[in-house]
């Protein structure tokens, strides 16, 4: 079959964008027969939700396993540490 590239790109971006409003992550308003989308979850939100997940997943739901894990494989020097620190 024979697709015109720009209906491919098209329903491929549809496609996505049907997923993410349908997880509840994006939202539109509809003028005419064009959509206008607009983030539904702040991003300090998603980024918590992700960084949890992956510390229950690959972390046995450690806080502090995630943390000597990012301390030991990363280029941190004290300095960046005591940043961090101040920052929580």
């Amino acid at each position: 079959m024979n697709f015109p590239i720009l209906s491919q790109r098209a329903t491929t971006i549809a496609t996505l964008m049907k997923r993410v409003i349908d997880k509840g992550f994006v939202g539109y308003n509809q003028h005419g027969s064009n959509r206008e989308y607009f983030p539904k979850v702040k991003k300090t939100e998603y980024f918590s939700k992700q960084v949890n997940s992956m510390i229950k997943d690959y972390f046995n739901n450690s806080a502090s396993q995630f943390a000597s894990f990012f301390t030991n494989e990363t280029n941190l020097n004290l300095t960046d540490l005591e940043e961090i620190k101040q920052v929580s």
